[in-house]
């Protein structure tokens, strides 16, 4: 689990009536071109799900509930990859759902 499989949801949960699905990024950004293609793969998989109605079938108190993709990074991304970040927010909330990066892992 984690950023390196795309084919997982990493965490689900419901917080404040919204359904967080959640990125755990524990990688760091010595290799950012893979890092970036890693991260893009996950988040392309997480809107599929959305997209798709999966999200509903697998986590029915999504129904009619805010969706906010969370990714919680280890490392503090560097500058660098600014602009992808920028670019996958306005991605994902063209698509109707949230998006937010925290750095530090939850305990």
């Amino acid at each position: 689990m984690g950023v390196e499989d795309s084919s997982v949801i990493d965490f689900t949960g419901l917080r404040d009536g919204v359904v967080h699905l959640t990125i755990a990024d524990a990688l760091d950004w010595s290799d950012a071109d893979n890092h970036l293609c890693l991260l893009q793969k996950k988040l392309n998989s997480y809107l599929t799900f959305i997209e798709s109605g999966q999200i509903l079938k697998d986590y029915p108190l999504a129904i009619d509930k805010r969706i906010v993709i969370s990714i919680y990074m280890k490392y503090e991304p560097v500058d660098s990859v600014a602009d992808f970040f920028h670019y996958s927010q306005k991605v994902i909330e063209n698509a109707g759902v949230g998006f937010e990066c925290v750095i530090g892992l939850p305990r």
